[in-house]
């Protein structure tokens, strides 16, 4: 017998779909304003990923997984950046050793207007 059809791992469910479609518009939002750094979209990510997170060890650089939206405009090499201990994000620049090393700063842990 067949085994019934599994969804796509691309559906998401309600609450990520909603969060997916009010990433689009801070996007879009920062887009028309012409902020290329797309500060306010990244402000409105981390702080719905901050809330999200649990176990975070806040003494420590987490490594997330940026939205591909971001990717492509900001002009990174992947998908991966930094958490940072004072909740900046940046790029990754290089591994040494267990440790991830900070590059670029996307935006600083302070609120962004």
């Amino acid at each position: 017998m067949c085994e019934p059809r599994r969804p796509f791992e691309t559906q998401l469910p309600a609450v990520g779909l909603a969060r997916r479609q009010k990433l689009y518009a801070w996007t879009a939002s920062d887009i028309s304003r012409q902020d290329r750094t797309l500060a306010r979209s990244l402000d409105h990510w981390r702080k719905d990923v901050l809330g999200r997170l649990s176990g975070r060890n806040a003494h420590k650089p987490t490594k997330v997984r940026i939205p591909w939206i971001f990717v492509g405009i900001l002009g990174l090499e992947n998908q991966f950046v930094l958490l940072c201990e004072d909740n900046t994000i940046c790029m990754i620049d290089r591994k040494e050793g267990d440790r991830y090393v900070p590059g670029r700063v996307l935006i600083n842990g302070k609120h962004v207007a």
